[in-house]
């Protein structure tokens, strides 16, 4: 069952003249690895990087930014860089998420929870 991922890299290697086995030795991952790109989806965001600059394509394209909707560049970022992650890293995120917004600190407070003190001159 292959996916959009999967479907974009085959037309980008056909587009290219190139082989899976091609892209395998670019990236330096085994040819295994690039069947199971196409056809499960899953690129992990440090190859994509590497395959991305192969393929001559954006990053987003290789972890699923084609399909995003997000009209804040900001949020465009976070939602790349989480899908990304590998899922014990995405786990430990919404944990994290989920601890600062069970604190009692209005959420407009978050983005900076502490304080920065401005720095004073030492007295020589």
């Amino acid at each position: 069952m292959e996916n959009s991922i999967g479907k974009y890299i085959k037309t980008r290697l056909k587009e290219l003249k190139r082989t899976q086995g091609w892209l395998a030795e670019k990236v330096g991952v085994s040819n295994v690895a690039v069947t199971k790109w196409i056809k499960y989806g899953t690129v992990s965001r440090e190859n994509a990087v590497i395959a991305a600059e192969v393929l001559q394509c954006s990053i987003d394209k290789l972890l699923g930014g084609d399909t995003l909707n997000v009209e804040n560049e900001f949020e465009r970022q976070l939602l790349m860089f989480f899908r990304g992650m590998n899922l014990d890293h995405k786990d430990d995120l919404l944990n994290i998420a989920n601890n600062l917004y069970s604190l009692d600190v209005p959420h407009d407070k978050l983005s900076n929870p502490l304080p920065i003190k401005p720095k004073t001159k030492e007295k020589q």
